[in-house]
């Protein structure tokens, strides 16, 4: 009979023992897994960061080209309406002389 509960004990200090190790395994692999965790994070925090700096820049980008344009666009515009102007301003002086010469009789 007592070897029957000496080899009871063995065995129950060995399932013991091979628990202890699972829990110790069991925590190594949870500690690892929130190493990893951080460092995915990481990762993916900056290729999202890198994706957005460079929208940023192509905007900007696009921003000052179209700004540009614009302004080239306003300045032709501009030089036409001058050239047109200065073209009537004449004309136009001459009908409004007359437009108020006709009321004042």
């Amino acid at each position: 009979m007592e070897t029957h509960i000496k080899a009871i004990i063995e065995e129950d200090l060995k399932a013991q023992e091979i628990y202890r190790l699972a829990e110790v395994k069991v925590t190594e692999n949870l500690a690892n897994i929130h190493k990893e965790k951080s460092k995915i994070q990481d990762e993916v925090w900056d290729k999202a960061k890198h994706f957005v700096e460079t929208e940023k820049q192509k905007l900007t980008n696009q921003l000052t080209a179209d700004q540009t344009e614009r302004q080239k666009q306003y300045q032709t515009a501009f030089s036409a309406l001058e050239r047109e102007f200065n073209a009537q301003q004449d004309v136009w002086r001459k009908q409004i002389f007359e437009h108020v010469l006709k009321r004042g009789q």
